[in-house]
């Protein structure tokens, strides 16, 4: 259910593709001329493109770590939110598929 209610409502972006996920949002709202495009406003995507930076930063920093320790908790982490995690694999495929939309 959660996949057809992502694919059916739902704009993807991402923070791998942050710029492209912003590009797609504000097309969506009407471009630059939407009342939300204020100094608040790019403040908000800056702290977005903050957030994202750190997550692809821990991201690297743990694929180096291969210890024992990181292995189960990623293991742990995957057992406990296995449909969350098979939810975001699927965002990542939904985002690419809906590519056609913004060209």
């Amino acid at each position: 259910v959660a996949t057809q209610v992502l694919r059916s409502k739902f704009v993807v972006g991402t923070c791998e593709e942050s710029a492209e996920s912003l590009r797609r949002f504000l097309k969506m709202v009407g471009g630059n001329n939407f009342i939300g495009d204020t100094d608040q406003c790019a403040r908000e995507r800056h702290g977005w493109n903050e957030k994202c930076q750190k997550i692809k930063e821990n991201d690297q920093a743990l694929s180096g770590k291969k210890s024992n320790r990181n292995l189960q908790m990623a293991k742990d982490i995957r057992g406990k939110h296995l449909y969350d995690i098979m939810l975001y694999e699927m965002s990542k495929g939904l985002f690419r598929e809906q590519s056609v939309w913004f060209e």
